[in-house]
């Protein structure tokens, strides 16, 4: 059964010469091309590819984010990153199952490539966790580039939403609900995930079930057990503030 491969990159020129090269091995299928990273990973989630060959610099998703969301899927998809910069720990790579590209693309390094990725599909179950080497490189990226806009779903859309722009981050039964000024959103990241994302400069974790842009706070109310509770706007309930998060909670608030 060949390997089921999407590429994406929005460069359309590099995206048909990759497409081309690839089409000529017999033991892969690429079964989808996008220039558009957001439009990409929605088919990825529907189609559900073994592989997916990404470009790193991309307008509103980089390559980096579209790979961490992948590494949510129930099915996660081999990634090969195909760019044309050599900063982002090429090395990391070299002796992984993910690998590292260069543009322009050389036969005799794709088909070392293709050979590593045969080689990983064969010995990968859907149910295998995550490379950990690229988890590592993803968690080192977003500390050193901190994440533009976040993917988070309303009905059957993903829509790119400015970390700014958020007012609250509420757990829930099946994930999490994402409070804006206008729109409420979901996402299968966990708080903690969010709060990894975010940073801790602007959003507080006030509660195990809340992750609060502290700009967006508009009151402070006593509360139970000499502990406070807070309110934030579009968000009906009172937001409370447990008491292991007390002391940083007044710091941050000069109570």
């Amino acid at each position: 059964m060949a390997i089921k491969v999407m590429l994406v990159d929005d460069e359309l020129p590099a995206l048909e010469e990759l497409a081309y090269m690839l089409e000529t091995y017999s033991g892969l299928e690429v079964i989808g091309k996008w220039t558009n990273p957001l439009k990409a990973l929605q088919q990825i989630i529907l189609e559900e590819p073994d592989a997916v060959f990404l470009d790193v610099n991309m307008p509103e998703m980089d390559g980096f984010l579209l790979a961490e969301q992948l590494l949510k899927l129930r099915q996660k998809p081999l990634v090969v990153f195909v760019t044309a910069y050599d900063q982002y720990a090429v090395n990391a790579f070299e002796l992984n199952a993910v690998d590292y590209v260069l543009k322009p693309v050389m036969e005799d390094r794709l088909a070392k490539t293709i050979g590593r990725l045969t080689e990983q599909y064969r010995l990968r179950k859907k149910e295998e966790v995550p490379d950990p080497a690229l988890e590592k490189l993803l968690r080192s990226h977003r500390s050193a580039h901190p994440v533009p806009k976040l993917p988070l779903w309303k009905g059957d859309r993903i829509h790119l939403v400015n970390p700014s722009k958020i007012i609250c981050c509420v757990a829930g039964v099946g994930g999490t609900l994402i409070h804006t000024a206008k729109e409420t959103y979901t996402t299968q990241d966990t708080l903690s995930q969010l709060e990894a994302v975010l940073g801790t400069a602007k959003f507080f974790r006030c509660h195990r079930s809340y992750l609060i842009n502290v700009d967006a706070v508009e009151t402070v109310i006593p509360w139970f057990n000499n502990t406070y509770a807070v309110r934030m706007p579009q968000v009906d309930e009172d937001i409370p503030v447990s008491r292991r998060n007390l002391k940083a909670f007044k710091q941050i608030f000069h109570l």
